[in-house]
C-alpha cells in the first residue's frame, strides 16, 4: 500500500511539475529578453541610468532564479521536484515581495 501511495504522489508531482515546465519557460524567456533589451538601452544612455540598470539587474537575477528552479528534478520515493520548485517559487515570491515592500517606503 505504501508503495503504491509513494508512487501515486511521485507521478501527480511529475505531472505539475512538467505542465509548469510547460507554462512558465517561455514567459521567463521572453521577460529576461525584454530586459536584456531594457538594460542594453539603458547603457546606451548612461546619464541617470545607472539606478535603472541595478534594478534591472537584480529582476534579471530573480528570472534566472525562476527558470533553474523549473529544472530540479525528482527522486522517487521522497524527494519530489514539482514541491521542492513549488518552494523555490514561493521563497523568491516572498523576496520579491520584501522588496516591493521596501521600494515602497
Amino acid at each position: 500500500m505504501h508503495s503504491f501511495a509513494g508512487r501515486l504522489i511521485f507521478v501527480l508531482d511529475q505531472r505539475t511539475k512538467t505542465e509548469m515546465r510547460v507554462r512558465l519557460p517561455q514567459k521567463t524567456h521572453e521577460y529576461r529578453q525584454n530586459i536584456h533589451k531594457r538594460m542594453k538601452e539603458a547603457r546606451a544612455t548612461k546619464q541617470a541610468r545607472e539606478e535603472e540598470l541595478a534594478q534591472l539587474a537584480v529582476l534579471e537575477e530573480y528570472a534566472a532564479m525562476v527558470e533553474a528552479s523549473l529544472n530540479v528534478e525528482s527522486l522517487a520515493p521522497f524527494d519530489y521536484g514539482g514541491l521542492a520548485m513549488q518552494e523555490a517559487l514561493t521563497h523568491i515570491q516572498t523576496s520579491l515581495e520584501r522588496l516591493e515592500k521596501k521600494g515602497q517606503q
